[in-house]
């Protein structure tokens, strides 16, 4: 063949291949929300030499050749390139919401997205680093870590919102994707069923939320986010191993052992299968030793999900989670003494207990083009607890209804109704039955720089078909923008708890304390009030907040724990009886700063945020002259009579300082991270100020008696010399014990405060992540209630996977 011929064959071959790729494709298409699926009308698919919109039901159709690229986007969420194909006429796409600094938007004020600085309540967001950085199995660990948050047991206090309660009836409510996750028994925060590795974000708000979130939130809300699937699958593993070193008392040692060990494996997987399938799943298994003697806590947890997105009616989600845990451990209640049994467990022993616990959540909502949303949710609670002291079976049944209206970008209205039903069969609690009804509304309206917020919620509520509130309760607050990025707010609202069961019809006895029941006990009220100031600031390379706060909290009716019948104490044989009773009128003052600053140059970021909390816990009915005192010989040993030498009587008044127990009144929080390319340092510090006040009765000895008896004796007209009646006191002191013995020694030493240090590194390697923690490194001591040491110092590692 001539090259003339070869080369008319390679120009029309080449021609043909352009004519090919130049051929006109109709494309026919529908662009959703890839989270919800819900049609997004409006977004621009654009090619080089044109393009369209999508119409009120997200539904597009154009022209492009063979090859070319569709640009789509939508404001608030990421843009997608799409090649065009002939093979592929149809096509449906998914975009994902835009990728968001943690900080910026919060849900939990009013149920739907806001800027954090524009909503009119004190909220803390934290972020997934910030859960890692604590390479936990629980979420406790983060939370301690929070401003103005204090949390050890079972027990959250925000802002010093709780004392110590035993661990039931909290203040602060938690919610796991909307759904309150407390016990209908106890009414106490369950941190060890929550999920850990598939946490999108938290949230804290401060202060009562009841007319959004019901009763517990009489102190405020713990808000748990989890990961939803997208297009891409996820998998993680991650495995850590902590080991606790020596006390700072170096003489602690139990069956020869001086370090005890905590570890745990955690699995998640989450994928899209197919356009309309979600699907995740996530096992634990935890093995926790405890820092003191023959303590262990061993747990079995799993939690999957499946929801569906039928093609035919976009904007609908249906499907079910299911979680199920198993969990065995041997509770430490109190010391043999202080300081050299501090880590051994004392008379009272250690409390085995088993628990088997099931939540189903079934979960519907649509969204439709408006933007309007239909959300039930539900919540069917199962716990069974045995213990040494008996069993405690508890339901909770939890069903909302939710409807959120856009009335125009600058109003929204979320508005819904929900009733919870509790059954609790208890050795300790007995057989009883709550239930609780409410309607809500809140409305949110941006009027140019100004926010403003306000709703109400009705309540009705039972226990054992007694009524305990049939009211309704408001809130209202406002956000005013002052300038570029200052931002000042107020607001105002109300609150209200009823008691768990736990609290009125508990019968208990450990050791050397019993707990009565009180079942006359009423219910809790009051509001939380607030003033506050954020600015954002930028300066050079370097930008941040500062937030600050004035807040005051009123309680009418706080529950709080106190000696049943004085009259009966016996020192000599000492025990101690304790019930929940209604204190009249608590007020809690305070102030708070946060601050957060950071900046990125090069491969490097530094981020520093904490913040320092001040308040000012009182009963206004207690006792000012008790408040500096902190034994019970002091503050009320009001009477020792006797009738003759062997019979005598000790009447006890009242242990009611002005002063709140168990709060400390000034907190610090602080992080400091620093990022290099792959490798991350994170220091964390912690203060706390000494308690407030405690139970004085935990602080007694018996060589305290020694001069009172004395006393009373000399004055009850015994003839009986100085160094008789003194050998008598003596005798009686010396068949005394303390109800928890080495607490006043462990007072006298007592600091000005606690200081906590943590220091974290990590490294990335691709999919691989590994960490080095040490927590508490100063060894610091703490005694948060009688008898009880929190956690020294401990080193952990920790491995993780992505996918």
């Amino acid at each position: 063949m001539s090259p003339a011929r070869v080369l008319y064959f390679f120009l029309l071959l080449t021609f043909s291949a352009v004519q090919t790729n130049a051929q006109s494709i109709k494309i026919e298409g529908k662009v959703l929300d890839a989270l919800d699926r819900f049609a997004l009308p409006g977004a621009s698919i654009q090619l080089v030499d044109g393009g369209t919109v999508t119409d009120n039901d997200g539904n597009f159709r154009l022209e492009a050749t063979q090859g070319a690229t569709l640009i789509v986007t939508y404001i608030g969420y990421q843009e997608q390139s799409i090649t065009v194909s002939a093979t592929e006429p149809e096509l449906i796409i998914f975009l994902e919401p835009e990728v968001k600094d943690i900080g910026e938007v919060v849900i939990s004020v009013s149920k739907f997205e806001q800027q954090a600085e524009e909503v009119t309540v004190s909220i803390v967001p934290i972020s997934p680093d910030a859960i890692a950085q604590q390479a936990s199995s629980s979420l406790k660990k983060v939370l301690d870590q929070t401003p103005g948050v204090v949390a050890y047991q079972n027990q959250l206090t925000i802002r010093g919102s709780n004392g110590y309660t035993f661990g039931v009836g909290s203040r602060v409510s938690l919610l796991l994707d909307g759904l309150p996750m407390m016990t209908a028994d106890q009414a106490s925060i369950d941190f060890e069923f929550l999920p850990t590795d598939n946490i999108k974000k938290m949230e804290v708000i401060k202060g009562a939320s009841s007319v959004l979130y019901g009763s517990g939130a009489l102190g405020g809300v713990v808000s748990v986010f989890t990961e939803r699937p997208t297009a891409k699958p996820k998998t993680t593993v991650r495995l850590r191993q902590e080991v606790f070193d020596r006390p700072k008392n170096k003489d602690i040692l139990w069956d020869g052992i001086e370090q005890g060990f905590s570890n745990s494996a955690h699995f998640f997987h989450s994928r899209r299968i197919g356009n309309n399938l979600d699907f995740s799943l996530q096992v634990d298994g935890i093995n926790d030793d405890g820092h003191r003697q023959e303590e262990f806590t061993r747990t079995a947890r799993a939690r999957t999900s499946l929801h569906y997105f039928p093609e035919k009616i976009p904007g609908l989600r249906f499907g079910a989670s299911v979680g199920g845990s198993k969990e065995k451990q041997a509770l430490f209640i109190t010391w043999a003494s202080y300081p050299d049994s501090a880590m051994y467990q004392g008379e009272i022993g250690l409390t085995e207990q088993e628990f088997t616990k099931i939540v189903i959540d079934p979960r519907i909502s649509y969204i439709n083009k408006l933007g309007n949303k239909h959300l039930y949710l539900g919540r069917t609670y199962i716990s069974d607890r045995t213990t040494s002291g008996g069993f405690s079976d508890s339901r909770l049944y939890f069903n909302e209804y939710q409807y959120q209206h856009q009335f125009h970008e600058d109003l929204t209205i979320v508005s819904g109704l929900n009733h919870t039903y509790t059954t609790v069969d208890s050795d300790l609690f007995g057989k009883n039955t709550s239930s609780n009804f409410a309607a809500f509304s809140q409305a949110d309206w941006r009027i140019g720089r100004l926010n403003l917020s306000g709703g109400f919620r009705y309540l009705y509520a039972t226990i054992e078909g007694e009524n305990l509130v049939n009211k309704p309760l408001f809130r209202a607050g406002a956000n005013y923008r002052v300038g570029e990025a200052t931002f000042l707010r107020a607001s105002i609202g109300q609150g209200i708890r009823t008691p768990a069961p736990a609290e009125r019809y508990v019968t208990v006895t450990i050791g050397a304390l019993t707990v009565t029941p009180n079942p006359e006990l009423g219910v809790e009220e009051g509001y939380t009030s607030e003033l506050g100031v954020r600015q954002l600031w930028k300066a050079g390379e370097w930008e941040g907040l500062i937030d600050a706060a004035a807040f005051q909290m009123r309680f009418n009716d706080m529950v709080d724990y106190q000696i049943s019948d004085p009259d009966s104490l016996d020192f000599f044989d000492l025990s101690a009886q304790f019930r929940a009773v209604n204190i009249s009128d608590v007020r809690v003052n305070g102030l708070e700063l946060m601050l957060g600053a950071r900046r990125s140059w090069d491969n490097s970021s530094l981020n520093i945020q904490g913040g320092y909390t001040y308040i000012d816990p009182q009963d206004l009915n207690g006792i000012p002259e008790q408040d500096d005192l902190y034994n019970i010989t002091e503050a009320q040993l009001d009477t020792i009579t006797f009738e003759s030498l062997f019979d005598y009587h000790i009447v006890l008044g009242p242990d009611q300082p002005t002063t709140l127990k168990y709060r400390n009144k000034h907190m610090i929080r602080a992080t400091t991270s620093y990022q290099r390319g792959r490798y991350t340092a994170t220091a964390n510090y912690r203060f706390l100020s000494p308690l407030t006040n405690a139970d004085k009765i935990m602080y007694y000895e018996p060589f305290m008696l020694v001069e009172p008896i004395q006393e009373n004796l000399d004055a009850s007209g015994f003839s009986a010399s100085p160094e008789q009646s003194e050998a008598f006191a003596n005798l009686l002191a010396g068949q005394s014990r303390p109800l928890v013995p080495g607490v006043y020694e462990y007072q006298q030493q007592l600091p000005n405060g606690y200081h906590f240090v943590d220091l974290i590194l990590s490294a990335e390697f691709g999919a691989h992540t590994i960490s080095l923690h040490g927590f508490n490194l100063t060894n610091t001591e703490y005694m948060p209630i009688a008898g009880y040491l929190m956690p020294h110092r401990s080193y952990a590692i920790q491995y993780r996977l992505t996918l």
